[in-house]
């Protein structure tokens, strides 16, 4: 049995649009603009795990980026444009990733985005993107210390300043500090060995 997860997401002010990887791997675009859904807009072949997770960002008024990690462990990207549906599609770096790994998007800059996710040997990974440049190479932060495709949280703490928290394979809360160019510092502890490796997190960020 596979389970179907269902991303809904706006693009610019009244358009949403409804994602979701379906049965045959294939990841799927319902959208519509105040009225009646429209789709399935499908995107590539059968190249993810049914049900795999997808994470979104907007990167204009009529358009977004999805996210997945593929059968092999690519780390996919695909552009969605609400007037014109699938655009680029295009894989990232090598097959280092757990399929349907966990991903944790956010923006720590005005112009640019950040993807983190933690591949096969436990390392976490950091990949930006910038608006006007595109996607740049992945990078590492630190050493194997986590479950691969671990679940990440991630809050904004200030203006400058976003945290990504992650418990590590002894069962310690991680917390990593990213800056507006989305370079790592830390990790920085938490308490005690006092969680499950792999731990579902949810964050929340202030005004």
């Amino acid at each position: 049995m596979h389970y179907l997860r269902l991303k809904l997401c706006w693009v610019g002010a009244v358009a949403q649009v409804l994602l979701a990887i379906d049965q045959f791997g294939v990841l799927s675009a319902f959208s519509r603009d105040g009225g009646t859904w429209r789709g399935p807009d499908s995107a590539g072949s059968g190249a993810f795990v049914p049900g795999s997770p997808v994470a979104v960002f907007e990167i204009s008024q009529t358009s977004f980026m999805a996210l997945s990690v593929d059968r092999i462990g690519y780390l996919n990207t695909a552009s969605f444009d609400a007037n014109l549906g699938w655009q680029v599609i295009d894989v990232i770096g090598n097959a280092n990733f757990v399929p349907g790994s966990q991903i944790a998007v956010f923006k720590p800059g005005d112009t640019t985005y950040a993807a983190l996710l933690v591949d096969r040997y436990g390392i976490l990974n950091v990949v930006s993107y910038d608006i006007s440049s595109g996607w740049n190479e992945l990078r590492t932060a630190r050493s194997a210390m986590f479950v691969p495709g671990s679940s990440i949280g991630v809050a904004k703490v200030d203006a400058a300043t976003y945290v990504a928290a992650i418990v590590d394979t002894l069962g310690v809360l991680n917390l990593f500090s990213f800056d507006p160019t989305a370079s790592a510092s830390g990790p920085d502890t938490v308490g005690n060995a006092s969680y499950s490796p792999a731990s579902s997190l949810s964050s929340a960020s202030g005004a």
